[in-house]
């Protein structure tokens, strides 16, 4: 099982990432709004992969991460960002993110989200 935790204010951004990861019955998905609250999750249940997107109920993204990183810090993350790829690099560096993912990821970006994140496992395992 693959346990990803989605966290967004608006949770209509997510929910075709949310529905393309439920057709694989391998998934639990976890939806929040607050950094707050995933980092609670974070602590008591096995999460494999965290969505972060730009804004959430209780913070920015970024400060988020930067939260999420500092007590979690080999947690596997991804960040939905407008910026420049050059611009979220250089934002996110040193942070562990695995990926920066547009507004509203689709089908295409949730493959290759879990398709990176396998490739990441399997690196991790030898």
């Amino acid at each position: 099982m693959t346990h990803v935790l989605l966290v967004s204010k608006e949770k209509i951004g997510l929910e075709p990432m949310a529905i393309e990861l439920l057709k694989d019955n391998k998934n639990v998905i976890h939806q929040l709004d607050s950094g707050q609250q995933a980092l609670a999750l974070v602590g008591q249940e096995k999460i494999d992969v965290v969505v972060v997107a730009e804004e959430l109920s209780d913070s920015d993204g970024l400060s988020f991460v930067k939260d999420l990183t500092k007590k979690y810090p080999l947690i596997n993350c991804a960040m939905i960002s407008s910026l420049p790829h050059d611009e979220f690099h250089e934002e996110t560096e040193g942070l562990g993110v695995f990926m920066q993912l547009p507004r509203n990821p689709g089908a295409k970006e949730t493959e290759q989200m879990m398709g990176l994140l396998e490739s990441i496992n399997v690196l991790m395992t030898m």
